[in-house]
């Protein structure tokens, strides 16, 4: 008896170790940060061109790639569509891919889960609804959004995502972070917290209308 009783109050211990470290690891994921507002903006063309003005509403993010290596991403939307520029895709002889990681519904999950989206923008485009890195159906074009492929011939993607596609509206809360790829070895993400298999740890946001 002194044995078992020995040995059940060494697994509540445990067990309340266990979960301090899991709640511990949950609130440094989590973003809670200011929110990432996306101002409404011009219509911006996915020609990989930043044309005079086209940007000239929108918000930045900067995605560090290497100390000399710094990628800008440029956000606005037009009521109807998400639009957002990768800057600085090219370096030299190296090149980055971007990607877009969007939890429409703010849903702050440690897992992936249906409804939340990884749309990719390379030589093809490719998405998934509910995981990440599935190049299972990589196209030229694909529904509900595009994005300059490559080869670029400036270092720049543009993307536009349709917001009926992703169930998004005005003011409504979001997650949503960014990352640029080697598809290899490499991801580099904005937040620099953001961790592409957790949706929890990605920005909260919201479409405003004005700057």
């Amino acid at each position: 008896m002194v044995r078992r009783a020995a040995l059940l109050a060494a697994l509540v211990s445990f067990l309340f170790v266990l979960a301090s470290s899991i709640t511990v690891q949950k609130a440094e994921r989590v973003v809670d940060g200011p929110v990432f507002r996306i101002p409404g903006g011009a219509v911006a063309s996915v020609d990989g061109i930043l044309s005079p003005g086209e940007w000239a509403n929108a918000v930045h993010a900067e995605i560090v790639v290497a100390e000399d290596w710094k990628v800008t991403v440029l956000a606005q939307h037009d009521d109807k569509n998400l639009y957002l520029a990768f800057t600085g895709l090219r370096h030299g002889p190296a090149e980055r891919y971007p990607e877009v990681l969007l939890d429409p519904a703010g849903e702050k999950s440690l897992l992936w889960r249906s409804g939340q989206w990884w749309l990719h923008a390379s030589h093809n485009l490719c998405d998934s609804n509910g995981k990440p890195n599935d190049y299972s159906n990589c196209q030229p074009s694909r529904p509900g959004w595009n994005a300059t492929r490559f080869p670029t011939m400036n270092g720049i993607s543009e993307i536009s995502i349709s917001l009926e596609k992703m169930g998004m509206t005005i003011d409504k809360p979001f997650g949503i972070a960014f990352d640029v790829t080697d598809t290899h070895t490499e991801w580099s993400m904005w937040p620099v917290a953001a961790r592409l298999k957790i949706p929890m740890s990605w920005q909260p946001a919201r479409l405003v209308n004005g700057k």
